[in-house]
């Protein structure tokens, strides 16, 4: 098995000219560029999240997806998780994941979307968690 591209690895072989190899190391370069090209606060908070998916969930494979950062399980799989950077900084769960619903006073209601300003262990820990069920 091949090990994971790391973010540090890719962002070295961009700004030393280094030619990126594989389709993997491509498209993390293109997320670790739609990212900074971001307008603070977002970039530093977008970059965290992605930090954290990629912590939480090592296999996946970052690209774009439609213009955003996403989150799949391989480079031809459709992404399972996206960051979006409209108003507000968004993780959701594409239509791919299998949801369940919510039940309780949310019923038939199926999470799949969250929306936050700002990051904290807690909020780090669920996001960790919601890739975790993305992927399983």
């Amino acid at each position: 098995m091949v090990a994971p591209i790391s973010t540090a690895d890719a962002r070295h072989r961009m700004t030393t000219g280094h030619e990126v190899a594989s389709k993997d190391e491509k498209n993390l370069a293109q997320v670790i560029d739609k990212i900074a090209k971001m307008d603070e606060p977002e970039r530093s908070l977008v970059r965290r999240v992605h930090e954290v998916i990629m912590a939480a969930e090592p296999t996946l494979k970052p690209r774009i997806w439609y213009g955003m950062p996403a989150y799949a399980l391989s480079a031809s799989t459709p992404a399972l998780v996206t960051l979006r950077n409209d108003e507000r900084v968004n993780l959701a769960l594409t239509e791919k994941v299998a949801l369940n619903p919510a039940g309780a006073s949310d019923g038939a209601l199926m999470p799949a979307a969250w929306y936050f300003d700002t990051l904290d262990e807690t909020t780090e820990k669920r996001i960790a968690e919601i890739v975790h069920s993305a992927v399983s």
